[in-house]
């Protein structure tokens, strides 16, 4: 489970799955719940649950429920105590899902930079991530490797030496500023044309997987369920 306070905690649930225990409902996959629990020698024990928002229709497609579930294993990955920001980004994103406030390919970008952001390691647009140019100084182009946009000099030398790099623009560029600066309930205000959203995707989920350096079974379960 995914806590505000606690970070990812296993939880023991006696009859969680049994849909005559009053707290089922606040048991299910995705659902949002106030728990009361107990602390004992075998860890946490579940005595009381008051469902909030159970994200129901998320289980009812499989594009949706497969991009769910990758956005809770990336929160369950980078979660740790005190700090419950990888919550707040997740019950956004559920929420956009479940309201279909946006496209998929939006609402994966903008969960996958959050939480770059929130794992310390958000692309550096200021300056250039090799030589620290200044912005004034900067090419349109990001270094996954280096982490962030690259000056001209640097730029050119990295493609000297077969760098892969990923060219921006200034709409994906103001983009990703905007997502770094802005508060989570506001993350989805900002509009890219279909083809800078596509950059912005390609951008986001090969930044953050690089970062994070783990595999993500959940992820190739969304690319398969996508095509279908």
């Amino acid at each position: 489970m995914l806590s505000a306070n606690l970070g990812t905690i296993r939880i023991l649930a006696t009859g969680g799955n049994n849909s005559k225990t009053s707290y089922f409902g606040s048991t299910q996959l995705f659902s949002y719940s106030y728990l009361t629990l107990k602390v004992t020698q075998r860890g946490y024990i579940l005595s009381e649950a008051d469902p909030i928002e159970n994200f129901y229709s998320l289980r009812q497609n499989l594009n949706s429920f497969s991009l769910a579930c990758y956005f809770a294993e990336v929160c369950s990955f980078i979660s740790v105590p005190n700090d419950n920001m990888p919550l707040r980004i997740l019950l956004n994103c559920l929420y956009a899902q479940t309201k279909k406030l946006f496209d998929d390919d939006k609402i994966k970008a903008v969960f996958e930079l959050k939480t770059a952001l929130e794992a310390g390691f958000y692309p550096n647009l200021s300056e250039c991530a090799v030589c620290g140019s200044k912005k004034s100084e900067l090419a349109l182009a990001l270094s996954i490797t280096d982490g962030g946009v690259l000056c001209d000099v640097c730029k050119e030398n990295a493609e000297k030496v077969g760098a892969s790099l990923i060219p921006l623009n200034r709409s994906v560029l103001a983009a990703l500023v905007f997502i770094r600066d802005v508060d989570p309930k506001k993350m989805f205000s900002f509009e890219l044309d279909e083809n800078d959203m596509l950059l912005l995707s390609n951008i986001s989920e090969k930044y953050l997987m690089f970062h994070l350096d783990k595999e993500m079974p959940s992820l190739e379960f969304y690319k398969r369920m996508k095509v279908i």
